[in-house]
C-alpha cells in the first residue's frame, strides 16, 4: 500500500529539499506539502497520513512562534493520528523535553538538515504501520431515499425546527427531519460524537480546540468553524475529552 507523508513547512527550498530526500527513498510515496497550519489540518483530515515532518516554527513573522507543536497537539487528539510517526524539524535550542513527553514525538531533524541522518530516520519512521480505525456506517433516511454516511465523515450536527442538518467533510449537508440527537446518539456505537449542547453533536476527532471559559469548540474545518458549549454541558464536555 502506497505510504503518505506530509510535510508542513513554510520555507519553499526547505519543503523541497525534504521532498527530494523522500522521493530519493521511495518514488512510489504520496508526498504533501503544507505550508500553513491549516493548510495541514486540511490534509490531515481529507487523507491518511502515515508520516508527518514538522517544521516548529511557521511563522518566523511572529516572535517565539511554536505554530508546528501546536498542529502536533491538535493531530494527537484525532484518533487515527494518536500514535502516528511526527518528526520535527527545528533550529530551536531545546524543545525536546515537551514533544517527547506530551507529542510522542518520533525523532528531530535540525537545521541545516543532514541529508544521511533525514533518509535514516524517515525510513525507521515508515515502518510504523498506522492503526486504521474501523468505519462505521450511519443509514439516515429522507423522503423514502436512505443515505449511507460514514460517522469519521461527520463534522458535526445541528438541530432545528424538529430537523437535524449533518455537516459532512466533503462540504456537503443532509437535513434528516425528526431526528433528534440522542437517536443519533444511540446509533453510534463509537464515543466519538460529543454533545456540547441541546441540539449540537460535534465529532471529537475535528476539534481543534476547546474554550471552556467562553463556552465554544473551534473546529478543523475549512472555515474552522465555533460551536457554542451550553451551560449545562460544558462539565459533560470537559470529562468527555479528557
Amino acid at each position: 500500500m502506497t505510504k503518505c507523508i506530509l510535510i508542513v513547512e513554510d520555507n519553499k527550498s526547505g519543503a523541497n529539499m525534504i521532498k527530494e530526500i523522500i522521493a530519493s527513498i521511495d518514488l512510489s510515496i504520496e508526498i504533501l506539502i503544507a505550508a500553513s497550519s491549516d493548510a495541514a489540518y486540511r490534509y490531515a483530515m481529507e487523507k491518511d497520513v502515515d508520516v508527518f515532518i514538522v517544521d516548529i516554527v511557521l511563522d518566523t513573522k511572529v516572535m517565539g512562534d511554536t505554530s508546528g507543536i501546536k498542529f502536533a497537539e491538535c493531530i494527537r487528539g484525532m484518533q487515527k493520528y494518536m500514535f502516528t510517526p511526527v518528526i520535527f524539524t527545528t533550529s530551536l535550542e531545546d524543545p525536546q523535553m515537551y514533544a517527547f513527553r506530551e507529542l510522542h514525538c518520533y525523532g528531530y531533524l535540525e537545521k541545516p538538515i543532514d541529508v544521511d541522518q533525514a533518509k535514516e530516520l524517515i525510513r525507521k519512521a515508515l515502518c510504523f504501520e498506522n492503526p486504521k480505525s474501523n468505519s462505521e456506517t450511519i443509514y439516515f433516511k429522507r423522503d423514502k431515499i436512505i443515505y449511507p454516511i460514514e460517522v469519521e465523515d461527520i463534522i458535526y450536527t445541528h438541530n432545528v425546527n424538529h430537523e437535524m442538518t449533518i455537516h459532512h467533510r466533503n462540504g456537503t449537508r443532509l437535513r434528516i427531519p425528526y431526528k433528534t440527537c440522542s437517536q443519533l446518539l444511540k446509533e453510534v456505537r463509537t464515543d466519538c460524537m460529543v454533545q456540547c449542547s441541546r441540539n449540537t453533536l460535534v465529532n471529537r476527532r475535528y476539534i481543534r480546540s476547546i474554550d471552556l471559559v467562553n463556552r465554544y469548540i473551534t473546529l478543523v474545518d475549512s472555515e474552522q468553524t465555533k460551536i457554542e458549549i451550553g451551560s449545562s454541558f460544558a462539565k459533560k464536555v470537559e470529562r468527555k475529552i479528557k
